[in-house]
């Protein structure tokens, strides 16, 4: 019953991140379902921005639960080739075609050697999150096309920011890394050029910006030896120590204050709510604030009392916990809020269907200013 959403409706699943990333590719993406995916309301900023989607979709019918779908996908990428011209191709599996075992490898494998392009498939099954299909999408991705070249001093590769969880937020961060004197050979999860993911071997070092990116992180590690960086620069301080770290080459140094009860509470993408703690610690001198997120919690970057959220019992608990507490988190998240203490709403793509959805600009100092203009401060004593 964990899993029963009565008051927020349901997030977006895995299927949907492997659309998020393939629509930011000149890839052509082939999810094996029953039908094509629309995306929420806030999602078809996205897909107006790029012209148009990269994803086609089989359309399963109730015939092919018995005869299978290998031929339809394969007719799909003809289709898709021969319509959109593609740098590669990624199969992606569906609840259904998940169930009956549709075998994305062969299938691969078979396209690939008819059409002369990279092919790969990917495992989904429409029953994890958004975050699960980025990761293994990216992952699988970094796997096909990237080939081992000699680094390049001074450049890096930006992995997981992603529209969902950081809105034009991808493009500052872009742009914050230049500023500091990186250049950017790929950005995995945001736009971009097959040319550039092809070389993303040559970078110096790698800097995660979104939970999701870990696994090609990890991944680009262990197959081409490049270091990688973990923190999203949100905040000024934070951000400072984001740049140290890739300077050095190492994870930053969090600062970890254990806490029996939470006096701020912020819900939602793992780093992104790193960084807002981060800032509230370093530059306003707060203490007692926990993490809790429904998606992706990594043990690594965890502080000790970080939450993963299983359901809406669980995050009512959270949510009233305290009479004092400041809560920030989705504007969805208030129906479970008994109304104690206050609440900052700070929207998430997986969660909010508000096609105005805007995500603040949090990159740098633009976070100080953001906590500032949503009274944070106001009523908090200063926990020195």
């Amino acid at each position: 019953m964990r899993q029963l959403w009565l008051q927020i409706p349901p997030f977006l699943a895995d299927t949907f991140g492997f659309e998020e990333v393939v629509n930011k590719t000149a890839g052509l993406g082939i999810l094996d379902d029953c039908s094509d995916y629309k995306g929420r309301a806030g999602r078809l900023h996205s897909e107006r921005r790029n012209g148009q989607k990269h994803m086609i979709s089989t359309g399963i019918r109730m015939e092919d639960t018995v005869s299978g779908t290998g031929k339809k996908i394969k007719n799909m990428a003809e289709v898709g080739i021969e319509e959109r011209n593609p740098d590669f191709i990624m199969l992606a599996t569906g609840p259904v075609s998940a169930m009956i075992g549709t075998d994305l490898e062969n299938l691969a494998k078979e396209i690939s050697e008819r059409h002369h392009l990279p092919v790969t498939g990917v495992e989904l099954t429409g029953h994890k999150y958004y975050d699960v299909g980025i990761g293994r999408t990216l992952e699988k991705l970094a796997d096909m096309v990237t080939t081992p070249m000699e680094k390049v001093s001074g450049t890096c590769n930006l992995l997981g920011g992603n529209e969902i969880d950081c809105g034009e937020n991808v493009e500052h961060i872009y742009e914050w890394v230049n500023q500091h004197g990186y250049k950017v050979i790929s950005q995995w999860g945001g736009q971009e050029a097959t040319g550039n993911l092809r070389r993303a071997a040559s970078a110096e070092i790698n800097i995660v910006t979104a939970v999701c990116g870990i696994p090609v992180a990890r991944y680009l590690k262990k197959k081409y030896g490049t270091p990688f960086v973990t923190g999203v620069p949100y905040g000024k301080t934070w951000s400072n120590v984001i740049f140290d770290a890739m300077c050095h080459k190492k994870q930053p140094e969090a600062l970890d204050f254990k806490a029996d009860s939470a006096k701020i509470l912020i819900i939602g993408e793992q780093l992104a709510a790193n960084a807002i703690r981060e800032t509230l610690i370093r530059d306003f001198h707060r203490r007692n604030i926990q993490v809790a997120t429904f998606f992706q919690l990594d043990k690594e970057f965890s502080y000790a009392n970080d939450k993963k959220v299983k359901g809406e019992d669980d995050l009512k608990k959270l949510l009233n916990q305290g009479k004092d507490t400041l809560i920030i988190g989705a504007p969805e998240f208030k129906r479970l809020w008994e109304g104690n203490g206050q609440f900052i709403e700070l929207s998430h793509g997986a969660v909010t269907m508000n096609s105005h959805m805007k995500f603040p600009q949090l990159v740098g100092e633009d976070l100080n200013q953001w906590l500032k203009d949503q009274g944070v401060l106001e009523g908090l004593e200063c926990d020195r």
